[in-house]
């Protein structure tokens, strides 16, 4: 699996995609552990099962999800300070993305507009 996923620098990507996913609750499969390398949850951030755990201890002592023992299951759910924070970190990620998309219009402008003009001055010579 690859390790690309560590507490200190990418944690945000564990919150948002329990976010995603399950914004109210999220389960631990009772035959599959978070530490899991076959977790869902870690096969879609493509990480390792234990970078998936720390992660999700790191968020629990910060206070921004609970991890709750139900029976042989695992329950993360958000606090109000975690949901929150999910909810400001998915409108900054909107807001780069959208950024991003109003850079790439502005440059097809300018290269439709540099056409445009090209064709003008062609039409003029010919």
């Amino acid at each position: 699996m690859e390790n690309t996923l560590s507490p200190a620098n990418n944690w945000k990507r564990v919150l948002l995609k329990i976010y995603s996913i399950y914004p109210n609750l999220y389960y631990e499969e009772n035959k599959i552990k978070f530490s899991s390398d076959n977790h869902d949850l870690a096969r879609r951030l493509k990480i390792s099962g234990g970078d998936l755990w720390s992660c999700l201890i790191f968020l629990d002592s910060n206070n921004l999800v609970e991890i709750a023992h139900l029976g042989k299951e695992r329950i993360v759910s958000f606090t109000e300070k975690g949901l929150d924070f999910a909810l400001e970190i998915e409108k900054q990620f909107r807001e780069i993305r959208e950024k991003g998309r109003f850079e790439k219009l502005q440059w097809l402008m300018i290269v439709l507009t540099g056409v445009l003009a090209l064709a003008s001055i062609l039409n003029i010579f010919f």
